[in-house]
């Protein structure tokens, strides 16, 4: 299970869930005894509403353990996502507070935004055994550069690709020439070839053949509405797409993302992912803001 801004605020702000606000408040309220929240400065409204979101978030992530039995992805704050210093210190108190309440680091993971600083995010991260899951990802820089940090997985979005090609080309492309599917199996392809031991969760999947085509990737995850319609194609044969012994169908040469300035500058190539991670970044921080109003109104 993945949460990210977007599910966290829509969660939040529904009434049967007030007591998570409730004691993501009273939680923060402990980091900054004696407080008066409407006199602080901006800055220091800033961190008390951060330590608000990732225990409100952390909270969320340790009710959906107590459902699932594998791991459940823990988003940071997006406003972070050019400041490599304040992320190590968010994660690492997002998982303090996950092994908290008792579950281990084999269950959850830090989400990530796949920018420059947030690879060297996983990197350090990854080292300390906290392991990661690399959003907003939609280049082969992203993922190769995210798989040289050790990152534990990425998470590349299909249909924001397909949105970027849409928008910028005006065409309608068949299931067969779905850029976002391309794009992610081409990644897995090359992952393989490699042997590269990062995982590769395919992310933002909106219709039923969309995953059908991915069939076989290492991980997906599916929202609930696409869940729904590949319920209703349960007699629909489900063959393997992503097949490892077709992977010598393809050659792939090594590419090397060996420091900043060439994963900018290869990000910068590829228009559709330069675009769509100021994009995502842009919506999820949107959501952000929303959910700091609504925190605010509660204190």
């Amino acid at each position: 299970m993945t949460t990210n801004p977007v599910l966290i605020s829509q969660a939040a702000q529904n009434p049967e869930y007030s007591q998570h606000i409730e004691e993501a408040i009273k939680y923060a309220k402990t980091q900054y005894p004696n407080i008066d929240f409407t006199n602080q400065s901006k800055i220091e409204k800033k961190n008390i509403l951060l330590r608000v979101y990732e225990k409100l978030a952390v909270s969320f992530g340790v009710e959906i353990l107590k459902i699932i039995p594998g791991w459940v992805s823990t988003q940071l704050d997006p406003r972070m996502a050019y400041d490599k210093e304040e992320m190590l210190a968010s994660a690492r108190r997002m998982a303090k507070l996950y092994e908290e309440s008792g579950w281990s680091r084999e269950r959850f993971m830090i989400k990530v935004p796949s920018t420059w600083e947030g690879i060297q995010v996983a990197k350090e991260l990854e080292s300390e055994g906290i392991h990661v899951n690399m959003t907003l990802m939609f280049s082969f820089a992203q993922a190769i550069a995210s798989s040289d940090a050790g990152a534990t997985m990425i998470s590349p979005y299909v249909a924001r690709i397909q949105d970027w090609w849409v928008l910028n080309h005006n065409k309608n492309y068949t299931i067969q020439e779905h850029p976002g599917l391309l794009k992610v199996a081409d990644i897995w392809r090359y992952f393989k070839t490699f042997n590269l031991k990062t995982a590769i969760l395919v992310a933002n999947c909106r219709k039923g053949d969309e995953v059908l085509e991915l069939s076989g990737c290492d991980r997906h995850t599916i929202g609930p509405s696409v869940l729904e319609e590949l319920i209703s194609k349960k007699e629909t044969e489900v063959l393997r797409k992503c097949k490892i012994e077709d992977i010598g169908n393809y050659h792939y040469e090594r590419i090397e993302v060996p420091d900043e300035k060439t994963f900018r500058w290869m990000l910068n190539e590829d228009a559709a992912a330069y675009e769509k991670l100021g994009d995502g970044l842009r919506k999820f921080a949107v959501e952000m803001e929303n959910l700091d109003k609504f925190i605010v109104s509660k204190f």
